[in-house]
């Protein structure tokens, strides 16, 4: 078997011990000052996040979508691209093909809600 070879530890002279000794007073006073601040931080980012959120929640755009009874979102799918073929099959103005889309639909028995 090999023998592991262990270095000698090194003997601290006085000097580096008192330097150790007044470095860990030093950062032992500063310490609670800086956890003291960096909690305050910490609470500052979370309502700063916290406002952020908020502010985002309320000015979110609305989604709305065709709604009937008792159809499954598939006969959904298939009316609406009906309607869309249709409207776009006569070659309606831009402008028009959203609310002939709409109306289209509505003679189907669909409503157009909001759903969030």
């Amino acid at each position: 078997m090999r023998k592991l070879l262990r270095q000698p530890k090194k003997e601290n002279s006085a000097a580096q011990n008192k330097a150790y000794c007044l470095q860990s007073k030093f950062f032992a006073s500063i310490l609670p000052l800086f956890i003291k601040n960096l909690f305050l931080t910490m609470k500052s980012k979370i309502a700063l996040v916290f406002v952020a959120v908020s502010l985002v929640a309320c000015t979110s755009t609305p989604v709305f979508d065709y709604v009937k009874e008792g159809v499954s979102q598939h006969q959904k799918t298939d009316a609406l691209s009906e309607c869309q073929y249709q409207v776009k099959l006569n070659k309606s103005p831009i402008a028009e093909q959203k609310e002939l889309i709409k109306l289209c639909m509505q003679g189907k028995g669909f409503r157009l809600k909001r759903i969030n």
